[in-house]
């Protein structure tokens, strides 16, 4: 057994994937987002610190995307088969697992393509984290509503 001493926390994060037209769009579309107020410039060091590829964008949305689309999946299962009695039945049943995971990869390469396209619209592209403990008015306030912000991901 191990016996914690020191300070626990229970801080989460987000990222969030911000885009813009190139990279000299990136000072004067922040200049607009008025509710970065005295943030501005620590949120242009971090954009401009951690530029990613469009093809690591691709990547890290597939990663982020799976468990998402899992969950709503299983939801939307487990309320249809609730109904009719018999979920642990159903989740045993080898085919329909089969089919379950089929529809989890179908929806993915679905959203994944449609995220592919949105990508196209930008030249320069940031992964920024903020958490709750240090920022938590970046993570929960601010980055979630900025006109540049392109998808956020909650790891709570």
């Amino acid at each position: 057994m191990k016996i914690r001493n020191d300070f626990v926390t229970n801080s989460s994060s987000s990222s969030f994937l911000v885009g813009f037209k190139d990279e000299e769009s990136i000072e004067k579309e922040l200049r607009n987002e008025t509710r970065l107020g005295t943030k501005f410039d620590k949120v242009l060091k971090d954009i401009q610190k951690k530029r990613i590829s469009k093809a690591e964008a691709l990547h890290y949305f597939r990663e982020e995307v799976y468990w998402n689309v899992v969950m709503e999946l299983q939801l939307k299962y487990k309320r249809e088969v609730i109904n009719n009695h018999d979920f642990y039945e159903w989740e045993k049943d080898f085919e329909n697992r089969e089919k379950f995971y089929q529809e989890v990869n179908d929806l993915i390469d679905t959203r994944y393509e449609e995220f592919k396209q949105k990508l196209e619209d930008y030249g320069y592209i940031a992964l920024v984290s903020y958490d709750d403990h240090s920022n938590p008015d970046l993570e929960l306030e601010i980055m979630p509503n900025l006109n540049c912000t392109i998808k956020h991901y909650s790891h709570h």
